[in-house]
């Protein structure tokens, strides 16, 4: 769990979160694999909210699949 200060509460022009300040809950699971240890691939998923702090909370999720290739 983190915290986040978003730049702008509203996210498009149908879409606005009541406060700037948000709380982030992220979790994921990914693999590191090849002869040198060097790729990466995995998921992340994050919600984020302002835990009723104030309303409307409608909260916002994101889904992030990836690959990485460390040098």
């Amino acid at each position: 769990m983190g915290v986040r200060l978003l730049s702008h509460a509203r996210i498009t022009d149908d879409f606005t979160v009541s406060t700037a300040f948000q709380f982030a809950d992220m979790v994921g699971v990914g693999a590191i694999f090849g002869e040198h240890q060097n790729y990466q691939a995995g998921f992340r998923f994050q919600h984020l909210s302002n835990a009723s702090i104030k309303e409307p909370n409608p909260g916002i999720n994101f889904s992030q699949v990836y690959l990485q290739y460390n040098f």
